[in-house]
């Protein structure tokens, strides 16, 4: 099934999984940042230290069409595999990379509605921003 959309994880692409998956969207989150703050002595207010950024998310929305429960129930268990902790990639972002890992579990909701949607949420922690997929020397 193709889609203008990709998305990879560890080089994998979802839509390997089964032909059956269709990728009906994908959506970053705006930054999660946190303000560290002193008070500003006897001035009043407050003084500004610094702005930390503590994750990242990536929100993956898909759709499983056959209208055979189990055999959406047995790719779904092939794309819980497949979300393990890694490198995503994703077509709107070509040459770079996040370190994700799965945040929210995605699960068969319907068993008559085939055409409901799915989400994957995968979130950046430890480097929770985009980097390059190839290194860069500066000279």
């Amino acid at each position: 099934m193709s889609s203008k959309y990709w998305v990879r994880l560890n080089g994998e692409s979802i839509t390997d999984i089964s032909d059956k998956i269709k990728i009906l969207d994908v959506k970053e989150s705006s930054p999660s940042v946190s303000v560290d703050i002193s008070s500003n002595g006897i001035y009043g207010g407050s003084k500004f230290l610094r702005k930390i950024r503590n994750s990242l998310s990536v929100s993956i929305e898909f759709v499983i069409l056959d209208k055979d429960m189990s055999i959406r129930k047995s790719i779904m268990a092939r794309v819980h595999n497949w979300m393990k902790d890694g490198y995503l990639t994703l077509s709107d972002r070509p040459g770079q990379r996040l370190y994700v890992r799965s945040t929210q579990i995605p699960y068969v909701a319907s068993s008559k509605d085939f055409t409901s949607s799915i989400r994957i949420v995968l979130t950046a922690y430890e480097f929770p921003w985009w980097e390059n997929e190839t290194e860069q020397i500066v000279e």
